[in-house]
């Protein structure tokens, strides 16, 4: 918690206000992105959005699964990877099943943002 007193530099206040008025449609759309963002205010979305950062997915219960199911995959490569590492043998057919596998499910996730 900041000390009593405390004030945040000139550069980091917030001194202007940006109003506008918004359809009924598109307070709906904004609503709606701002729900399905990892972002908790309409006010801090529309800011990432005009300065350019990173607006945060929200995590779901299928989003999280996917992930889980990269990071497997991710382990099953890395796993192939010591072996033609350490001298032995990989079969190019678990090579490439490994990397669509990845693939798909990493085109998944680019595709449910």
């Amino acid at each position: 918690m900041p000390r009593r007193g405390y004030r945040k530099a000139e550069a980091d206040r917030r001194v202007r206000t940006a109003k506008t008025l918004l359809t009924a449609s598109e307070a709906a759309h904004l609503e709606q992105a701002v729900a399905a963002s990892g972002v908790r205010t309409e006010a801090e979305y529309i800011r990432r959005l005009i300065t350019g950062a990173r607006i945060p997915v929200k995590r779901t219960p299928e989003r999280a699964e996917l992930l889980r199911i990269l990071a497997g995959i991710g382990t099953n490569l890395n796993q192939l990877a010591r072996i033609a590492n350490s001298g032995g043998r990989v079969a190019e057919i678990d090579l490439q099943a490994a990397l669509d596998a990845w693939r798909a499910v990493a085109q998944e996730l680019t595709l449910r943002r």
